[in-house]
C-alpha cells in the first residue's frame, strides 16, 4: 500500500506580485506570457495583476504603457481594445496571427 503524498507548500515570495509586475515592467517591455514565466503566476493572474496595476497607478507618477496586439498578417493595429489580453482574431482579415501586446513602466515627469 502507497503512503499518501504530502502537499508540497508554494514557494514563499518575499514580494507580492503587483511588486514583482512593478520591477519588471520598470526594466523592460513584456508580454502577458513573459511576465507569467518570470514572476510564476497563471497568465489569468498576471492580466487580472495589470489590470488592478493600471488603477492604482493613476495616484504615481508611474504609468503602465501598453503596446497594442497586431496582426501579423496585414499590420492591423488594435489601438483602441481596452482588455489586456490577446485578441482571438484580426477584424481586418480575419487572420489568427496576433502579436501579443506589450507592457512596460515608464514615470512621468511633472513640471
Amino acid at each position: 500500500m502507497h503512503k499518501p503524498l504530502e502537499p508540497k507548500a508554494p514557494p514563499k515570495r518575499e514580494q507580492t506580485p503587483r511588486q514583482i509586475l512593478i520591477d519588471l515592467l520598470s526594466a523592460q517591455s513584456y508580454d502577458v506570457r513573459q511576465i507569467s514565466k518570470e514572476a510564476h503566476l497563471s497568465e489569468r493572474d498576471v492580466i487580472y495583476h495589470l489590470e488592478e496595476l493600471q488603477c492604482s497607478l493613476k495616484k504615481s507618477p508611474m504609468r503602465l504603457l501598453i503596446e497594442p496586439a497586431r496582426c501579423l498578417s496585414c499590420g492591423y493595429v488594435f489601438e483602441t481594445r481596452e482588455r489586456f489580453q490577446k485578441p482571438g482574431r484580426c477584424p481586418s482579415c480575419k487572420a489568427q496571427r496576433i502579436s501579443q501586446p506589450q507592457f512596460s513602466l515608464h514615470t512621468s515627469e511633472t513640471d
